[in-house]
């Protein structure tokens, strides 16, 4: 079964201002308050996006190889475009044996991971609905291990220095698959690409990041984002390489569930400062690459959470969310 329409997408109008694209400390969303947020400082001019406003879906997750065949597909990427979205973002995911190890399986190495042929064949059915194109390979460890953002290689135990032989290793295998998509994305005319997603152990690699940017760019032409961790995004050093600072933004407060949109609105508001300090010190604008929520009761303060399958249905939290 096709699993699409995931995520909701959204581009902010960031805030200028003067600055580098140094790393920068923010506020603890948990300290500031959403009247510390609102200070009385008149904001300055927005700062372009290089693609404009993007509404849309991620569409396609999760998916094994085949799903994007058939007419299931060709239903559900209608009914998203049927909804008034005007970008998918394709997001689909190959695989590492296991999060402390550098192998990479992609194309023929991974049956289960959709083939390339489907890839260029979802962007040829959203081009059908006039859909302008995200597209995004994503790698993920198992399942029963760590996730994405925890992968690590070590000589020994946690302590331990790291493997570089392992690291380097990586880093080969990761560029390669970047670039072979960076090369699919620019082929079918993809309106934006995403070199990477929330990979928050590897981003204090700066050369070989920057390195990996340099040669996307001598292969895609198109504009650049990479999708952060919200907790982490001002910790990045290299926000300069790209055009875009792409967040999952999920929210996480379980010890405050109260969904109601002022709720909402009062624990969103406590980002929003950090957030135009980045864009002023970046001058890059802000895409929310990742923000959702299920319909089910409690999720709004977890939005990020897919643990908690017993938990009953609630569309009008979602609504409220949204």
């Amino acid at each position: 079964m096709i699993r699409v329409i995931t995520l909701i997408l959204l581009m902010t109008t960031a805030l200028s201002g003067a600055g580098s694209a140094e790393s920068v400390k923010l506020p603890s969303p948990s300290s500031a308050s959403p009247a510390a947020a609102e200070d009385s400082k008149s904001p300055g001019p927005v700062i372009q996006s290089p693609v404009g406003f993007i509404k849309g879906y991620t569409w396609g997750w999760n998916s094994k190889r085949g799903d994007y065949l058939g007419a299931p597909a060709k239903e559900s990427l209608a009914a998203m475009a049927a909804t008034g979205t005007q970008w998918m973002s394709l997001a689909y995911s190959a695989h590492m044996p296991a999060w402390n190890k550098p192998e990479i399986l992609w194309g023929d190495k991974d049956p289960a991971m959709v083939s390339e042929d489907e890839i260029r064949l979802a962007i040829k059915m959203a081009r059908t609905h006039k859909l302008r194109v995200i597209l995004k390979p994503v790698i993920d460890p198992p399942l029963d291990g760590k996730p994405r953002w925890a992968i690590n290689f070590k000589t020994g135990g946690p302590e331990t220095p790291d493997d570089e032989v392992a690291w380097k290793a990586w880093w080969a295998n990761y560029e390669a698959y970047i670039l072979h998509h960076a090369r699919i994305a620019q082929d079918t005319g993809c309106e934006l690409f995403c070199i990477g997603c929330e990979l928050r152990s590897t981003e204090r690699f700066d050369v070989q990041w920057r390195g990996l940017i340099r040669k996307v760019r001598e292969v895609y032409k198109g504009p650049l984002v990479y999708n952060g961790c919200l907790e982490t995004m001002w910790e990045v050093k290299w926000w300069d390489a790209v055009d875009i600072l792409g967040i999952s933004f999920y929210s996480w407060h379980p010890e405050q569930p109260d969904s109601s949109i002022e709720a909402q609105v009062a624990h969103f508001t406590k980002w929003r400062t950090g957030l135009r300090v980045l864009a002023a010190k970046t001058q890059k604008p802000i895409f929310f690459s990742e923000i959702g929520c299920r319909s089910a009761r409690g999720a709004a303060a977890m939005s990020g959470d897919f643990t908690h399958w017993e938990w009953p249905y609630d569309g009008q939290e979602q609504a409220r969310f949204y």
